[in-house]
């Protein structure tokens, strides 16, 4: 009995390791994942105003302008969103680093 729990203590030891390497590896992609949002989300925003723009200059677009324009920017602001939640991120990690 003694022999299988002396086994177990060193791979016990290794398993908060392996798991918090993991973890970090998981936090690190899903804040690729975050950023890839954030800036596909501005690019939209950014595509729709312009479509938007043109759609007023030029009146031969139509209505189709409008709806494109209106539905890219729509898009860009929800994937934009992510923006908050990784400023969120990184304030919690700055305070963890000050205490």
């Amino acid at each position: 009995m003694a022999n299988l729990q002396q086994n177990r203590a060193p791979q016990d030891n290794k398993a908060p390791q392996e798991n918090s390497a993991a973890n970090q590896a998981a936090d690190q992609r899903l804040m690729l994942i975050l950023k890839l949002c954030m800036v596909v989300g501005v690019c939209l925003l950014i595509i729709g105003h312009i479509i938007l723009s043109a759609t007023f200059i030029n009146d031969h677009i139509d209505h189709r302008g409008y709806m494109l324009g209106a539905a890219l920017s729509a898009l860009g602001i929800v994937l934009s969103l992510p923006t908050k939640i990784y400023l969120t991120i990184l304030l919690m990690e700055y305070e963890q680093k000050d205490q």
